[in-house]
Formats: structure tokens, C-alpha cells, sequence
């Protein structure tokens, strides 16, 4: 009982990962590499100007 309920409950999981991941995809994959982006000419200026002190 309990074996085939948390089989239901990974299954539904799963699904819900796939569902959510799906349709997040092309926005997350935007967002991610603005963030990346922003994340790395950050660490270059905060680089650059420590290195310049």
C-alpha cells in the first residue's frame, strides 16, 4: 500500500518536473544566461578593479 503510494507520488512528481521544466524552459534558459552574463562581467569589474589598487 504504502510501496504503491510512493510510487504514485514520484510518478506525479516526475510529471510535474517534466510539465514545469518544459514550459520553463526557453524562459529559464533566457534568464539563466542574463544571469550568467551579468555574473561574469561583474566578477571581471570587481577583478579589474581590485587588481588596479
Amino acid at each position: 500500500m504504502i510501496m504503491s503510494k510512493m510510487r504514485t507520488l514520484a510518478a506525479t512528481t516526475g510529471l510535474l518536473a517534466v510539465a514545469l521544466f518544459s514550459s520553463a524552459c526557453t524562459h529559464h534558459t533566457v534568464t539563466h544566461h542574463t544571469v550568467v552574463h551579468h555574473t561574469v562581467v561583474h566578477h571581471h569589474v570587481i577583478v579589474h578593479h581590485y587588481h588596479h589598487h
